[in-house]
């Protein structure tokens, strides 16, 4: 395995490439040459701090390690090259241009499901595999992709799912619903009826789909106040927000007497103290639903520790969507051995069977030893499933349930499902 690339610059190490370019400028042609070549974009804060971002660089080292000291079937070697991935659009396509030119038969990111829409389409386009394991917008799904993309995270179609069965549980059958009218907000408001619809939530008492309960706003204070200024004898005993951080004191100052159902837009929010006082004291509940970052982390890192013993970390381990970086790696591997080539026009569409058919498998060893015994495997990794349906996407995966505290930070309450 050769491993490239340098952390803190942009620009890939070169390699020797797969591909042979076409007078007609940007075509590419790709020919399979037995050699698996992944890049990776390391996140960037506020995802992990350099130190978070470092430690998962040596876990995918490890993890790379660990295939090739397998020997898979008939690949030649799996090489890797790391890149650093930016919150801004521009400078992360130029670094994913980069890793394009090396050669690169996939790649694993980015984190942002921002630069992800624009990416996944460029990265596809070029007839690129893409394993994304943290890009969870439901506007991902519109993406043109070729079939070549794949997600190790619930998608927000899976939270869509969660806030409306809560208020299926607690009871409740009536619910308004606030969102911002953005693209990203008009979509996931689309899931979300469309969710509340399947499992009888009704929109108002007499079970009609009323537009007086749907409340667009916005995304700015102004407009969430002139939306809320609407509301003042909101009737549904719910409110669905799908939300954005600056809005939380609002959303909250607002409902006291309601029970509030929220996205993940509120993770790492603060309000102040007396507000959350006041909202606890009154208020019949507040559940916000998001993916459980850490779901497999522990699990992953102590088994690669145990399959090579030269892993060394700086930090204590706990790396969001670790087991998800670790799982895309296995997969686009495990994947390209199915289909017996490094092309991901063919090899992509093994994802689907390699994380569904067969003996299940935590590891890359695993699976290839299922394959050793002539059976067909089904990789899970050691997250709570990575079965993934026809669209490349997580099906029921992992998230939590996360409240208000007295102290005006969000805090982990359960698992979801719990």
């Amino acid at each position: 395995m050769l491993i490239g690339g340098c952390s803190g610059d942009s620009t890939p190490d070169r390699s020797t490439s797969s591909v042979t370019r076409n007078s007609e400028p940007g075509i590419v042609q790709r020919t399979s040459d037995g050699i698996l070549r992944i890049g990776i974009l390391l996140p960037p804060e506020p995802f992990l701090d350099s130190a978070q971002r470092d430690d998962l660089r040596s876990i995918l080292e490890s993890a790379g390690r660990v295939i090739d000291a397998v020997g898979p079937p008939w690949i030649e070697s799996v090489e890797i090259v790391f890149s650093d991935e930016s919150t801004e659009v521009n400078r992360s396509s130029t670094t994913v241009q980069s890793l394009l030119d090396d050669g690169i038969d996939a790649l694993i990111g980015p984190a942002s499901s921002d630069v992800a829409g624009t990416i996944v389409r460029d990265v596809t386009a070029a007839g690129v595999g893409v394993c994304t394991p943290a890009s969870t917008s439901v506007l991902m799904a519109k993406v043109p992709d070729d079939g070549l993309l794949i997600r190790t995270s619930p998608a927000d179609d899976d939270i869509a799912a969660a806030m409306t069965r809560e208020i299926d549980r607690r009871g409740y059958s009536t619910a308004a619903v606030f969102y911002p009218d953005t693209a990203y907000g008009t979509e996931f408001f689309d899931v979300l009826v469309r969710r509340m619809i399947e499992l009888g939530v009704n929109l108002t008492s007499d079970g009609s789909i009323d537009p007086q309960v749907f409340f667009p706003y916005e995304p700015s204070q102004a407009g969430l106040t002139e939306a809320l200024g609407r509301v003042p004898e909101l009737a549904p005993s719910t409110v669905l927000v799908i939300g954005e951080e600056s809005i939380a004191e609002n959303i909250l100052g607002a409902f006291e007497a309601k029970l509030v159902i929220v996205n993940d837009a509120f993770t790492n929010v603060s309000v102040a103290p007396d507000i959350a006082e006041t909202y606890l004291r009154i208020s019949t509940s507040f559940d916000g639903f998001a993916v459980d970052v850490f779901d497999g982390a522990d699990q992953t890192i102590s088994s690669l520790q145990t399959l090579d013993t030269s892993l060394e970390l700086q930090t204590d381990g706990r790396i969001p969507l670790v087991a998800n970086y670790v799982d895309c790696l296995n997969v686009l591997t495990l994947s390209s051995i199915l289909a017996g080539t490094d092309l991901a026009s063919d090899f992509m569409s093994q994802a689907v069977a390699a994380t569904n058919s067969g003996s299940t498998c935590r590891t890359f060893v695993e699976c290839i030893g299922e394959v050793g015994r002539g059976l067909n495997f089904d990789y899970d990794g050691w997250g709570k499933s990575l079965d993934l349906d026809e669209g490349g996407q997580v099906v029921d995966g992992p998230l939590v349930v996360y409240g208000l505290d007295p102290s005006g930070t969000m805090a982990f309450r359960r698992m979801h499902g719990s």
